[in-house]
């Protein structure tokens, strides 16, 4: 087996000779290092890596090495078994074991644990103990050590005795963002219970040690017409039955913010069996965010239960410093946290500055909740609620579609009719009432089509092509034009009709968007696809997925008049962000920071409730609450296979039926949020404050800011490398982005008191 690969192009006979001889030699020299120490910088230097002196030197490095062995080794003082390393994560059971049987009558060493930054070999972490023997027996070595932090480590074990190194043992390892336990502050610790509260940024693991730092009282600030979100952790010691949990009203310099802007959820947990991708891990990952249940909430011992409660402040709000108290009891405990707030002297624009478009699916609303048709309206406006308070647009807003039929005239001529009625009145309602920044504008016989197959349109019978068709599609959609301009409502529409074409599908794209510009110019022709040069000028909107990105082009076209947006779905993995359940909080909101700097302006997700596959579960239903995996669906997949897309691919919501495969009940309700909803709102919010400092900035220097203080808030604009490096280096740190947003509103309070 050692002739393996000799006959490859530079490969020389002396080079398979002294491979050989290594490969024989290893387990020799191996076996004398069991015996004797030569010290670690040469055991390595010789033996253990990839271009040793003994990998380059063949026979005559086996040779040196035995005389290094001989000359300079010394026996070990022990004999090591049982090695194990811990469980490598904060909050485990994190203790190197062994067992030394001395072979000396008075042993005496000490064992040390460093954990290193793999690639800069900086020490993050040191643990040391002193270990005696008499000879009579075997010495059980147990050193524990703490791990906070998430990252790429290296793990070295070290037994030494005098300065002498007798052992050395390592492992690379890796935390991830759900076990770290390096954020967050202990606000009262007993006996039977400690609490702890963390910023919204986290997903807090059911394990993670309390944290070493105090604090006395939660503090956060807002903006106003903003939600703030953070988390309240309860830790007990004993089970706790029907824990309740309240805030007052928070008091300040004007109306008091109501407690009925108060919002309480429960922060749940699903069981991640699959990771999406190398970066996820199977485990217990927070997600869904249902309501607190009125009656009590059961708590085992030993674990975090966080609660996930958002401050609402309105926009007529007096800024200054709010107070509150967020109160808890069970049984016999009770606690008051102080609740701080600061809102800030400006207001977040109604009507959001990144455009969106996330799918809906009606249909699977009324199926997992069981809503009968007259109940149906109440639900989606319900739906509709929750997407306008996150400041995201739907596909479609509707249930009423704009009636379309044809006739034929006395020429023979197809003559569309058009009934606006009640699609109008939901756009009213949705478009001018809720702020809604854009909508997915459905033509009939446009044709369809993905990367997988595709369809040619056709109107009343006609085919697209024939003279029929063209007259008649062309009356048709500019008659939608026509009526969406004189709404002042054709700004938010864009025409969608194609998804993720090839280069084979773009001769047949090219068609039918000229056909769309030449029927109504002003009608915007969205495509997910990065701008490549066949589709110039057939496209408005270009909406790449986030790896397909490329600044330079998307900034040419954007300098032309079109606009740049992009999407996340299945793709792309680790290291970009992605919206899986089994990755860190932050993902989804650095995303917002990304569009931000680069000037893209919005973001498509395809779907927010794919709560099930019809291709992996056929004939019923898949759960949600049980199963994070989206799986596949479609593109010619058999029926009953189950492919994976990723743990939450197209479902940010979850359905308010918990039991949806048991439960029968009618839920006249919105949806359950989750943690990567609350983000994506986080992220949008945090543009908002660029987007107000970037006015206020320019409003100053116009009523004759100093350049000192320019330069100040222009700094304040730049999202640095420290921030977002490019689409796959990018902060990890919550703090930083908290830091940020609260430089900046301070900036523009003084921006306004100037």
């Amino acid at each position: 087996m050692f002739l393996l690969g000799t006959n490859r192009p530079g490969y020389h006979r002396s080079q398979a000779k002294r491979r050989r001889i290594s490969c024989l030699s290893r387990p020799i020299l191996r076996g004398l290092l069991g015996r004797v120490s030569v010290g670690r910088v040469a055991r390595e230097i010789l033996f253990e890596r990839e271009k040793s002196f003994v990998m380059k030197r063949g026979f005559w490095g086996v040779l040196l090495a035995v005389w290094t062995v001989w000359a300079w080794g010394e026996p070990k003082p022990f004999a090591m078994s049982g090695f194990d390393f811990g469980e490598l994560r904060p909050g485990g059971d994190n203790v190197v074991r062994c067992r030394l049987v001395p072979r000396e009558k008075k042993l005496k060493v000490c064992c040390t644990v460093l954990v290193l930054h793999p690639k800069t070999g900086k020490v993050v972490g040191r643990a040391k103990k002193r270990f005696s023997g008499d000879g009579e027996g075997p010495v059980d070595v147990s050193v524990p050590y703490s791990l906070e932090a998430p990252g790429e480590f290296k793990m070295v074990f070290l037994v030494q005795k005098g300065k002498k190194i007798f052992y050395h043992e390592s492992r690379y390892f890796r935390v991830n963002g759900l076990d770290r336990a390096d954020y967050g502050a202990c606000l009262s610790s007993s006996q039977s219970v400690s609490l702890w509260w963390c910023d919204a940024t986290r997903k807090v693991g059911l394990e993670r040690p309390l944290p070493q730092k105090k604090s006395d009282a939660v503090r956060v600030s807002a903006a106003k017409g903003e939600y703030q979100p953070f988390q309240l952790v309860v830790h007990p010691n004993v089970d706790l039955k029907n824990l309740q949990v309240s805030v007052s009203d928070l008091l300040g310099p004007g109306d008091p913010i109501p407690s009925e802007d108060v919002s309480i959820s429960r922060v749940a947990y699903l069981e991640v069996k699959e990771p999406s991708d190398p970066t996820g891990s199977r485990g217990w990952w927070p997600d869904p965010l249902p309501e607190v249940n009125p009656l009590g909430e059961a708590l085992c011992k030993g674990k975090n239960h966080p609660f996930w409660i958002t401050v609402w402040v309105a926009s007529n709000r007096k800024a200054g410093e709010y107070k509150g108290e967020v109160r808890m009891s069970a049984g016999g405990w009770f606690q008051i946290v102080p609740l701080r707030l600061r809102v800030w002297d400006f207001a977040l624009p109604t009507k959001p500055s990144i455009r969106s478009a996330f799918g809906v699916s009606p249909g699977t609303i009324w199926n997992y909740q069981h809503v009968q048709p007259e109940k149906r309206r109440a639900v989606w406006d319900l739906y509709m609620k929750n997407f306008k308070e996150h400041r995201i647009s739907p596909y479609q807003f509707w249930l009423d579609d704009i009636q379309v039929s044809f006739s034929e005239g006395p020429n023979g001529e197809i003559c569309p009719e058009l009934d606006f009625e009640a699609w109008d009145r939901e756009a009213e309602k949705y478009l001018d009432g809720q702020g809604f920044a854009g909508y997915r504008l459905p033509i009939q016989g446009t044709g369809s089509g993905t990367f997988h197959s595709r369809s040619v349109g056709s109107l009343a019978g006609h085919m697209a092509g024939s003279a029929q068709y063209e007259k008649a599609f062309r009356r048709y959609v500019r008659g939608l034009s026509d009526h969406l301009e004189k709404k002042g409502w054709l700004d938010e529409a864009y025409v969608y009709w194609f998804d993720e074409p090839t280069p084979r599908d773009y001769d047949f794209l090219k068609e039918v968007m000229k056909r769309l510009k030449n029927a109504a110019p002003k009608l915007k022709r969205m495509l997910t696809e990065e701008p490549v040069e066949p589709l110039f000028g057939a496209v408005d909107i270009w909406c790449p997925i986030l790896n397909a990105y490329d600044p330079q082009i998307c900034r040419d076209r954007q300098k032309l008049g079109e606009e740049i947006w992009w999407y996340v779905c299945t793709g792309p993995k680790a290291p970009y962000p992605g919206l899986f359940i089994d990755r860190d909080a932050i993902e989804m909101r650095i995303w917002l920071w990304m569009t931000q700097k680069f000037g893209v302006e919005g973001i498509l997700v395809w779907q927010t409730m794919y709560w099930t596959s019809g291709t992996a579960f056929p004939g019923t239903l898949q759960d949600p609450w049980e199963d994070p995996m989206g799986y596949q669906t479609g593109y010619g997949l058999a029926s009953g296979k189950k492919l994976h897309w990723g743990n939450g691919d197209g479902r940010f919501l979850y359905p308010a039926n918990r039991h949806p495969l048991e439960d029968q009940t009618e839920y006249v309700a919105g949806p359950v949020n989750s943690i990567r909803w609350e983000m994506l709102r986080e992220g949008l919010e945090d543009v908002e404050y660029f987007r107000i400092l970037e006015k206020e900035l320019d409003a100053a220097r116009k009523r004759g800011l100093p350049e000192r203080k320019g330069r100040k808030g222009e700094a304040l604009l730049l999202i640095g490398d420290d921030f977002v490096e490019d689409l796959t280096h990018f902060t990890r740190e919550p703090d930083q982005l908290y830091e940020r947003r609260e430089r900046i509103a301070r900036f523009i309070e003084h921006l306004k008191e100037m």
